[in-house]
C-alpha cells in the first residue's frame, strides 16, 4: 500500500501535467477542472502516506551499475514536507482558478505546477543522492518556467533566468557531494551515507558536508545566494505561494535536516550553518523593513523566517526547524493569497498607493491579519510556537551571539508585519481602487 501510495503522490501531478500539456487553450474550464482534480487527488493521497510513514524503504528498482537503485522511503520527515507541498499546492491551484481567469497559456501554466508538486514530492522522498538530485533538477526547470511565465514582460524573464543560475550553483554542489559519496561509499543510498559517514576520509566528507549547504543555501536563497528570491515576484501570485511556502525554498531547509546527522562532527560545518542562517534572517529583515512592494516584502520575510530554521540545524534544534518549516508553509501561503487577492483587486502592488482597503475587502484583511500575527510569532498562534522553540534551542545550545541576533531578528519581523498591514488596510485612502 506504502508503493501504491508514493505512486499516487508523484504519479497524479505528473499524469496531470502530461494530460494539461495536451489540452487546448480554448477550453479554461476543462483546465481548471482537471487541474484542480489532480492536485486535490496528490494532496488527499499524501495526507495517505502520512499513516504508512516508515523508515523502511517502499519503492527499489535497480537500474543499473552506475545509476544504482532507485528508491524510495517515506520516513516522518519525507512524508511530512510531501503532505507540505501536496497539500498547499493543491490550495495554490484552487486559487488559480479565479487568479488566472482570462489568461492565455493555460495549458503551460498547469502544466508546470502539477510537475511542480510532482518533482517536490519526489525529491524528500527519494532515498537515492542521484535521483534527488534528478528531481532537484525538475524543481528548478519548472521555477524558471513558471517564474517567467508572463514572458512577454522583460523582468519576468530576467527573474526566471536569475533564479535558475543561481539554484544551478546549488545543483553542483549536491551533485559534486553525490558522487563523491558514490566514490567512497560504493553507493547513491542516503541511508549509507548516514550510516557510513565516519567511513569516508575527513577531507572528502567535508567537501560533501560544504557542497550541500552550499546547494542548501543556493535554493533556500539562503546568504549569499538570496537576491534571487525577491526577484521571483514577477510570477502569478499562486506560484509565489507554492515556490515560498510549499515546494522549492524547502527544500534546501530539508536537505540540511536530512543530513545533519552526517556531517555535525565536521568541523565547522555547524557553525557555518548557524551563521548562513543568520545573516539571512537580519540582512532580509532589514530589507522588508524599507520594501514597497507587498510581494517583495513577503519574499524578505520568507527568506529571513527561512534563515531561522537554517540556524535552527546549525544548533542541533532539528525539530524545531522541521515544525518552523511546517508552521510557515500554512501562514505564508495565507499572506501570498491574500496578498494576490489585494493585488488582482487593486491592479498595484506598491504598497504606498493603497491604504484603507480593510473597508473595501473585510474578509481578505481578515486573514492577512491572522497570518501576519502568525508570522510576527503572537503567543497562541502556530508562528509563536515555533519560533519560540528555535529561540529556545538556540538560546540553550548555540552561541549566545547568534541568539541575540536571532532575538533582533524576531522584533524586526513584528515590525515590518505591522508596517505592512497598515500600509494595505489601514488608515486614509490614498488612491481610489474598484475593489470587489
Amino acid at each position: 500500500m506504502t508503493a501504491i501510495l508514493i505512486g499516487f503522490v508523484i504519479g497524479i501531478p505528473w499524469l496531470g501535467a502530461l494530460i494539461l500539456w495536451r489540452t487546448s487553450d480554448e477550453n479554461p474550464r476543462l483546465q481548471h477542472t482537471l487541474a484542480v482534480a489532480f492536485s486535490i487527488a496528490a494532496g488527499f493521497a499524501s495526507l495517505a502516506l502520512i499513516f504508512f510513514s516508515s523508515a523502511e524503504t517502499a519503492v527499489d528498482i535497480p537500474m543499473g551499475a552506475f545509476f544504482g537503485s532507485l528508491t524510495f522511503t517515506p520516513d516522518g520527515l519525507a512524508v511530512a514536507l510531501t503532505a507540505i507541498a501536496c497539500v498547499i499546492g493543491s490550495l495554490a491551484v484552487v486559487f488559480s482558478v479565479d487568479y488566472m481567469k482570462g489568461e492565455a497559456q493555460l495549458s503551460r501554466y498547469y502544466t508546470f505546477v502539477l510537475l511542480f508538486i510532482g518533482a517536490m514530492a519526489g525529491l524528500v522522498l527519494s532515498g537515492s543522492l542521484l535521483f534527488m538530485f534528478f528531481f532537484w533538477e525538475i524543481t528548478a526547470l519548472c521555477s524558471y518556467a513558471l517564474i517567467s511565465f508572463y514572458n512577454d514582460d522583460p523582468k519576468a524573464v530576467a527573474g526566471g533566468i536569475k533564479a535558475l543560475i543561481i539554484t544551478q550553483v546549488g545543483g553542483v554542489g549536491l551533485l559534486a557531494g553525490a558522487l563523491i559519496t558514490y566514490a567512497s561509499l560504493g553507493t547513491y543510498q542516503v541511508s549509507a551515507l548516514l550510516e557510513n559517514a565516519g567511513t569516508i576520509p575527513a577531507n572528502l566528507l567535508a567537501f560533501v558536508a560544504f557542497g550541500f549547504l552550499i546547494a542548501a543555501a543556493a535554493k533556500s536563497a539562503q546568504f549569499p545566494f538570496h537576491t534571487w528570491l525577491p526577484d521571483a515576484m514577477e510570477a502569478p501570485t499562486p506560484i509565489s505561494a507554492l515556490i515560498h511556502a510549499a515546494t522549492m525554498v524547502n527544500a534546501g531547509v530539508y536537505l540540511l535536516a536530512r543530513f545533519y546527522p552526517a556531517f555535525v562532527q565536521v568541523p565547522g560545518w555547524a557553525l557555518s550553518v548557524t551563521i548562513v542562517g543568520l545573516v539571512s534572517a537580519l540582512i532580509t529583515a532589514f530589507m522588508a523593513l524599507t520594501a514597497t512592494d507587498l510581494k517583495r516584502a513577503l519574499a524578505y520575510s520568507t527568506v529571513s523566517q527561512l534563515g531561522y530554521m537554517v540556524y535552527a540545524i546549525g544548533v542541533g534544534g532539528f525539530f524545531a526547524s522541521q515544525f518552523h518549516l511546517l508552521s510557515h508553509a500554512v501562514f505564508k501561503a495565507l499572506l501570498f493569497l491574500a496578498a494576490g487577492a489585494v493585488i488582482h483587486a487593486a491592479g498595484t502592488r506598491d504598497m504606498r498607493r493603497m491604504g484603507g482597503l480593510g473597508k473595501q475587502m473585510p474578509f481578505v484583511r481578515n486573514v492577512f491579519i491572522l497570518g501576519a500575527l502568525a508570522l510576527a510569532g503572537l503567543p497562541i498562534l502556530n508562528g509563536f510556537w515555533s519560533k519560540e522553540l528555535i529561540l529556545e534551542v538556540g538560546l540553550a545550545d548555540g552561541p549566545i551571539w547568534a541568539y541575540i541576533g536571532m532575538l533582533l531578528g524576531a522584533g524586526m519581523t513584528a515590525f515590518y508585519t505591522l508596517r505592512m498591514t497598515w500600509l494595505v488596510f489601514f488608515g486614509e485612502a490614498r488612491e481610489s481602487f474598484a475593489c470587489a
